[in-house]
């Protein structure tokens, strides 16, 4: 599968790890929104799937981005969509935080 970059929601301050998918099957849409819910152990197990719903899905053309609190809920959904969804969506990228840079001290 190609992966491109995806810019994260910056509402989202927890959720920075994120992963953008297509569909064009409503039901296909529905399985992620519930691997999304798996993949997220801990914290608020919906927030993953926020703005995801079939008229937002719809309003972006079957594109759907699903938002995670940590790197491994991100790989773990990933691994998921690919071993059950195969080739009924495609996983288009994910985006992970910038290494945060140290700050510059003026003199």
């Amino acid at each position: 599968m190609a992966f491109k970059d995806e810019v994260a929601n910056p509402g989202h301050k927890q959720s920075r790890f994120s992963v953008t998918c297509t569909t064009e099957d409503p039901a296909v849409l529905a399985c992620l929104r519930g691997i999304a819910f798996h993949a997220q152990q801990s914290g608020n197990r919906y927030t993953p799937w926020k703005r995801t719903g079939e008229a937002a899905w719809r309003a972006n053309g079957g594109v759907v981005c699903f938002r995670f609190t940590n790197k491994q809920y991100q790989r773990d959904f990933v691994a998921v969509a690919k071993r059950l969804l195969g080739g009924h969506c495609t996983l288009c990228g994910t985006n992970d935080p910038a290494p945060a840079q140290r700050g510059h001290r003026r003199r």
